[in-house]
């Protein structure tokens, strides 16, 4: 049922984002210029320090449209959201970080436990060649180990959908300006939340694009258009690898723009899906706050009345 309500959210934030695709590049670009020129004058201070930087912004540029989007969301239910755009940044600093260390993690955890299985390698052998910089074992590890890349790269694909899907409430969050208590978004807060729908969730956005490539080749075969599509390929990928304008048509245009829009539509149902479940929570709390009976106050005047009494007693 999520899963239905996610994909007809992420049909509203679709058409928006579609729409934001030239503000986007342009924004991008400005923001590419900014990050070279940071990232040069902190080189010459420190150039680890300016990778670092370069690391942060560039993930947190990664971040910011799932940010983006989650907002488009808050806009199609009706959700008053608070803050500007430009407020997004530092979160998506922080939570680009934090996505960007956790693949790093995954990747190097599957990398070696993919080695050790399809090697006969210990794992301080492996240690040993990886300090002293030899990566052969692992070319080796990939040559003889195809069964074993195919399930550790499952189960990576797996952890990464689980990190995506527990960051997503915190996201929605930091999108909305406000956590779903209705407290100023504190970082973090909600992390897990529906992590099991949402883990399916991300898991089916991912397995979506190459199930609708699979889609775009039967298609065109099953009417007998098969070597056509093939062609009009052909010409995008030519087009790709700086082949020019030359074989580009209305085909090959059309593909193109399928291409990206089902890339977009990926992210929009991850952020759909962040979005209805920080709503559901923020439904949640607003009813238990109507629930629990308001405890009374006593007037100013009476407590010093009261008071007051009391002494005259005394």
């Amino acid at each position: 049922m999520m899963i239905l309500r996610a994909i007809t959210l992420s049909l509203a934030i679709l058409l928006p984002r579609i729409l934001l695709i030239p503000v986007f590049l342009i924004l991008y670009a400005f923001a590419g210029l900014g990050i070279s020129i940071v990232v040069a004058i902190l080189a010459m201070i420190s150039p680890v320090i300016a990778i670092v930087v370069a690391v942060l912004l560039g993930l947190s540029l990664a971040t910011l449209p799932m940010m983006i989007g989650m907002r488009l969301g808050f806009s199609a239910r009706r959700h008053a959201v608070t803050g500007t755009y430009s407020g997004l940044i530092l979160p998506g600093v922080i939570y680009g970080a934090i996505e960007g260390i956790g693949f790093v993690l995954i990747t190097v955890v599957a990398s070696i436990i993919f080695t050790l299985f399809s090697s006969d390698l210990t794992f301080s052998e492996l240690g040993s060649s990886l300090a002293s910089g030899n990566i052969d074992v692992i070319d080796g590890a990939v040559e003889n180990g195809d069964t074993t890349a195919v399930i550790v790269f499952l189960f990576s694909l797996l952890a990464i959908s689980i990190l995506r899907a527990a960051l997503l409430v915190p996201l929605a969050g930091a999108a909305a300006g406000r956590d779903a208590n209705g407290q100023f978004h504190t970082p973090l807060v909600g992390f897990g939340t529906g992590l099991v729908p949402l883990t399916i969730l991300v898991w089916l956005s991912f397995l979506a694009l190459p199930l609708m490539i699979a889609a775009a080749f039967a298609i065109p075969a099953l009417l007998g258009q098969g070597t056509a599509f093939e062609a009009v390929l052909s010409n995008v990928d030519s087009f790709d690898q700086g082949g020019g304008l030359s074989n580009i048509g209305l085909a090959e245009l059309l593909v193109i723009a399928a291409i990206w829009i089902g890339w977009i539509w990926i992210f929009c149902l991850q952020c759909a899906g962040g979005v209805l479940y920080f709503l559901r929570d923020h439904e949640n709390f607003a009813e238990h706050q109507i629930q629990t009976p308001a405890v009374p106050h006593m007037a100013q005047e009476d407590t010093r009345a009261l008071w007051k009494s009391r002494m005259n007693k005394d």
